[in-house]
């Protein structure tokens, strides 16, 4: 089983968001007519815009969250690529004995990267 739609959810929230606007300007309305509860109703605004400033500052976290992820996967993708790069080179030049001129011309990479990545067999 599972939970509810979360752009549904969002979509709600949002809505409600808006009727709380729409409400805080009714309240200051009455208030206008109704000096007695000002205080009541003061409060009772002061609720709605703490819980709308919460929303909102929830889904910017949520962005921010998703645009740090996005960051995130496209680090770990590069990496990767990089690693089998670095496997293919080191694959053709110890397994299959090509030389680095042979490398360039099949892996388009220069002679400089070639050399870089064979070094860093090397350090390990």
């Amino acid at each position: 089983m599972s939970g509810p739609n979360p752009e549904l959810v969002i979509s709600n929230i949002e809505n409600l968001v808006v009727l709380c606007s729409d409400h805080i300007k009714v309240l200051k309305a009455y208030r206008k007519r109704r000096p007695v509860a000002v205080e009541l109703i003061d409060e009772k605004i002061r609720d709605i815009k703490d819980l709308k400033t919460k929303w909102e500052n929830t889904m910017s976290e949520r962005k921010k969250v998703k645009n740090m992820c996005e960051v995130l996967d496209k680090v770990e993708a590069r990496g990767e690529a990089r690693g089998k790069a670095i496997g293919r080179v080191r694959a053709l030049y110890y397994d299959a004995d090509f030389s680095i001129d042979e490398i360039v011309k099949k892996t388009e990479l220069s002679a400089e990267e070639i050399e870089e990545m064979i070094a860093l067999d090397d350090e390990e």
